[in-house]
């Protein structure tokens, strides 16, 4: 729950900013930005993989063969239930709802919108869940660093009542994975399973890396069922 209590600071912090005047930064500033988080995301990926990568070879690779299966079998699901196709038209839809910056003041059913647009970045599930099994909080970090610098460019249009909605709805959809993935540390230590779906939340990180550089858009949506996938090899495949 690290990760969401610094995601939730960093939030408080934007809105602060922004009901000062505030309205991001440029965009070279911007650009930078994202890609200092990109290194920090690469960073957050390659460290939870490697975290987990301890022992003889033979587990080494185990672990390994099984966090890439996963990807692909993870890809192969996402596609099939077309989980991207599904996120973007929910974007669209709701991007018609959102409030404008510098516009007048909006109503709670805008507000919540772009606190369900920042909230399904598909990057908060395998930071979420990283952070809920082993307690490592950089990628949602970084996921809070790209929430503020949206929230901030509504400067003095945001309100009060406004970033509070906003807020909740991303506390309460990361809390869910980051929660969930807490209460089942456990069982899944027990069971081995825990250090392979570590391993891929890693992997899903390191391929957020181009989407949050700005490099190229990665279906990362479509990914995320390697989650699961991860658990399901590791327990057909003990070691």
């Amino acid at each position: 729950m690290t990760g969401t209590a610094i995601n939730v600071a960093v939030i408080l912090v934007a809105m602060v900013l922004a009901r000062a005047g505030a309205s991001g930064p440029p965009p070279v500033a911007a650009q930078r930005l994202r890609w200092f988080l990109a290194g920090l995301a690469l960073y957050a990926g390659a460290v939870g993989i490697l975290a987990v990568l301890e022992g003889p070879a033979a587990g080494l690779f185990r672990i390994l063969a099984i966090a890439f299966a996963s990807l692909l079998l993870g890809n192969i699901t996402g596609r099939l239930l077309k989980l991207q196709g599904h996120l973007q038209t929910l974007g669209l839809r709701l991007t018609p709802l959102l409030p404008r910056p510098n516009g007048s003041v909006h109503g709670t059913v805008r507000w919540a919108s772009l606190g369900v647009m920042l909230a399904l970045n598909p990057l908060a599930v395998p930071a979420a869940v990283q952070d809920g099994l082993e307690h490592r909080w950089l990628g949602l970090a970084v996921k809070s660093i790209l929430d503020a610098v949206s929230i901030a460019a509504y400067g003095r249009t945001l309100t009060w009542t406004g970033g509070g909605i906003v807020l909740l709805v991303i506390a309460g959809w990361q809390s869910v994975w980051s929660v969930g993935a807490l209460a089942c540390t456990g069982w899944l230590a027990a069971h081995g399973l825990r250090d392979p779906v570590l391993a891929e939340a890693g992997l899903l990180l390191v391929c957020a890396v181009p989407a949050i550089a700005g490099m190229r858009r990665a279906n990362l949506a479509d990914l995320t069922p390697g989650l699961f996938w991860a658990a399901a090899l590791a327990a057909l495949w003990r070691p």
